[in-house]
């Protein structure tokens, strides 16, 4: 049964060919489907409703035309999750469908029961450290393995310019634009010298780090709070989501957007090292 894409609503039909693709042997009754806010996709949260068990809460994924080889990359990802021995929790794929005549990519995949910290971005300027904290032990345990093969999975690295710059020189103009080109210049006049801070920082230790640590990992490739779920639960992992960017490639990548997309103007030298350090 193939996806609707002219109405973007998920049927019972596609949804009964979803479930059992992947084992869950219930019957669908129906579905509640609710909106939520995306510029890319389609997103809706989803109550499934099956007979003599419990409802299944997921989550819809309709990526937009513009952003169709986003949504071939994400559905890529979640089809092989299983096989990349992930240390931290991802949501369960439950199905998808893919269709190039109409550059249409519909992702179905597990709403996670925990209660998670909602991001404010009203508080650019006020970051929790603990949080960025935990984002930054997270993404230590997402690179903790190694691998051999380049671009053969996912997509060259988004980030790769970071990588670049900081392998070519400690070239300050060229690795600060490289930065402020990852943020697509969302750092502020006043964080311009705190993110050259942080820049100085950042060659010191992680060029020493790239010559000793892991030659390539798999990477997230857009990693800031609105692509992170953070647990109330202090002792529970965060979660990952939007894996439309990931990669085999620099771990390096995916710190320095975690921690410069979170920079406030106020952010100093002593912050960056402690974060460093907690991913090292």
């Amino acid at each position: 049964m193939s996806f609707d894409f002219e109405s973007g609503v998920a049927s019972v039909e596609w949804l009964q060919t979803c479930l059992d693709s992947v084992g869950i042997a219930a019957e669908v009754l129906g579905v509640l489907q609710s909106p939520l806010a995306s510029h890319t996709a389609a997103l809706s949260k989803l109550e499934i409703q099956l007979a003599d068990a419990p409802s299944i809460d997921a989550f819809l994924k309709v990526m937009h035309p513009a952003f169709f080889q986003d949504g071939l990359n994400e559905v890529r990802f979640y089809q092989q999750a299983h096989h990349l021995d992930l240390p931290l929790p991802v949501p369960r794929y439950f199905g998808s469908t893919i269709d190039e005549s109409r550059q249409g990519s519909a992702l179905l995949i597990e709403a996670l029961k925990d209660e998670y910290i909602e991001h404010d971005w009203s508080r650019r300027e006020q970051p929790d450290l603990a949080k960025i904290g935990r984002l930054v032990r997270g993404l230590a345990k997402l690179h903790a393995a190694t691998w051999e093969r380049g671009d053969t999975w996912g997509r060259p690295g988004y980030s790769r310019e970071i990588a670049e710059a900081a392998s070519a020189a400690v070239d300050f103009p060229v690795l600060l634009d490289a930065f402020v080109l990852k943020t697509d210049g969302l750092i502020s006049q006043r964080g311009q010298a705190a993110l050259q801070q942080f820049v100085s920082v950042f060659v010191e230790r992680m060029l020493n780090y790239l010559d000793t640590g892991p030659v390539m990992s798999l990477i997230h490739g857009d990693v800031h709070f609105g692509n992170v779920l953070v647990p109330v639960e202090p002792s529970s992992e965060v979660v990952f989501v939007d894996w439309a960017n990931w990669a085999i490639d620099q771990p390096a990548d995916d710190l320095a957007h975690a921690v410069v997309s979170q920079l406030p103007p106020h952010f100093s030298v002593l912050q960056c090292e402690n974060l460093i350090t907690l991913y090292l």
